[in-house]
């Protein structure tokens, strides 16, 4: 009976064990399958990336049209499957990822379904494509304006560009120079008023294909710009005729050209006056509409080409991801922003509208957060003045005023008065102030500027204001120019138009039962 009884309590026992055993196996099973799932939403993600990262219309791919690729959550395609993930044939394993754009929300829904053995486990994951700026690889880095730029200097007050080149949509000028001393400027790396550390380009040479990545400043190639700046011996000697030029250069769709110093030349915001007769570009560090072959009457550039240095025309090319650029022509190595006033102002941790007056000097210390915050700041017309002792970074945004900045800013800065999001310019959108001008009942063009009053930028910069006396951008003396290496900021895809996603983020995700 002893040997009986102790005979069925084993037999029970290995039951127990077994049943265990059984579960265990399932549950790792399960949990494998559940990784493979998850593994697949990360393989959405990436394929988005490198897929939608110089496209803004790529949602029509995974829509459940004729012209959808085999991602597509489409019937006829039925997604992409992924098999042997584990590397291993002992267990058959795969995943099937299936991807659905979906236009209402202008956002990316995937179902992944994780196989490993017999278990089974299904995530959906919505992606929404987002723009990130900034530092490091995948970044569009840029400091622009669609109007001029005006940088002052002088050989004992200096204007450095550390890692980071210039844009204009209109005119570049520079305090004193000629176009044999912009030529001394920029190929002396650290000397005269205009200088540089020889630190690569954050954009390096411009160039955005799938031919030059390898050198391209972002993960995700694409035809903003399919011509590499090159160095030069003719004009510099030191350079090796052929190699790609990688420092830090300037480029305006107008002219790039030189204002005298003192009192003549402070009122000058553009170059179309009797003071800035001609183009001081090298075709080399500084490309404009004369400094190549194609004419560009249409800019109002006032000097016929004189093709110099490495012959290449600086356009604003339409549409802006043609492939490949016209012969004889360079241009943005980047895509234009259209930012959304009313969509950013929705999105900031914190807002602040200045009293009506000449001069406004917010509570910095209260705003700046984290620096993937986006403050928003409604000037009123007013100027507004950037000082604070903090070590300060995030996103900041000013709505129709003048912005100076007198203290240390890491981050992106915006200078807003209505261009893309609103044409009136009277801020009625968000509640804003009215930013039209009184006399032409337009827009206020001396609004949405930005003067770096000698201080340390680090970021992206983008002004939307600018007038024949007043540049959209102004550099003063001392003023140094540089991206933040270790920064990234990201926008969501409304919040700034014509710029297709280089990132997407999950804006949702759950495990599906059934």
């Amino acid at each position: 009976m002893m040997v009986v009884i102790i005979g069925v309590m084993g037999a029970g026992l290995l039951t127990f064990v077994g049943a265990d055993l059984n579960t265990v196996i399932e549950t790792n099973r399960g949990q494998r399958a559940f990784e493979l799932a998850d593994a697949g939403v990360a393989a959405a993600k990436s394929q988005l990336t490198s897929h939608c990262g110089g496209d803004v219309g790529c949602g029509l791919l995974y829509d459940g049209g004729n012209d959808d690729i085999q991602w597509s959550a489409d019937e006829a395609k039925g997604g992409l499957t992924l098999t042997d993930l584990d590397g291993s044939a002992a267990t058959p394993n795969k995943v099937n990822v299936a991807i659905e754009y979906r236009p209402d929300t202008e956002d990316f829904k995937v179902i992944s379904t994780g196989y490993y053995g017999v278990a089974k486990r299904k995530i959906e994951a919505i992606l929404k494509g987002v723009v990130t700026f900034g530092g490091g690889a995948g970044g569009y880095p840029l400091y622009y304006t669609p109007s001029d730029i005006k940088i002052k200097a002088t050989t004992t007050n200096q204007v450095l560009l550390r890692d980071i080149s210039v844009f204009a949509g209109g005119d570049i000028l520079l305090q004193g120079l000629n176009r044999a001393g912009f030529i001394t400027e920029m190929g002396s790396d650290n000397t005269g008023i205009l200088t540089s550390t020889g630190k690569s380009d954050s954009l390096q040479d411009w160039c955005t294909t799938v031919a030059c990545n390898t050198k391209a400043f972002q993960r995700i190639p694409a035809n903003w710009n399919t011509q590499e700046r090159e160095e030069n011996k003719t004009v510099y000697a030191k350079h090796k005729t052929g190699d790609d030029l990688l420092e830090p250069g300037l480029a305006a769709v107008g002219r790039i050209c030189g204002f005298p110093d003192g009192a003549a030349g402070a009122s000058i915001g553009k170059c179309a006056t009797s003071q800035t007769p001609s183009s001081i570009a090298d075709g080399v560090y500084g490309y404009d509409c004369t400094t190549g072959p194609i004419p560009q009457s249409e800019t109002g550039c006032p000097v016929a080409p004189e093709p110099r240095g490495n012959q290449l025309t600086f356009v604003d090319k339409v549409p802006e991801d043609k492939n490949p650029n016209d012969a004889g022509t360079i241009t943005f190595p980047f895509p234009r922003p259209e930012p959304d006033a009313e969509i950013l102002h929705q999105n900031a941790r914190a807002t602040y509208t200045c009293p009506a007056s000449s001069t406004c000097s917010p509570p910095w210390s209260d705003l700046i957060g984290s620096r993937s915050d986006i403050v928003f700041i409604d000037a009123n017309g007013s100027t507004v003045n950037y000082q604070d002792s903090g070590n300060n970074s995030g996103i900041l945004v000013v709505w129709c005023g003048h912005l100076e900045q007198r203290s240390k800013f890491q981050g992106v800065i915006m200078n807003l008065n209505g261009k893309y999001s609103n044409p009136e310019g009277d801020g009625s959108a968000f509640g804003g102030s009215n930013c039209t001008d009184d006399i032409t009942g337009g827009r206020d063009m001396t609004k949405g500027t930005f003067r770096n009053a000698g201080q340390t930028f680090s970021g992206w910069l983008y002004a939307e204001g600018g007038t024949h006396e007043k540049a959209g951008i102004e550099i003063a003396p001392g003023s140094q120019i540089e991206k933040f290496p270790g920064g990234k900021w990201s926008f969501e895809m409304d919040a700034l138009a014509n710029v297709p996603p280089n990132a997407f983020a999950v804006r949702g995700w759950r495990e599906l039962y059934q």
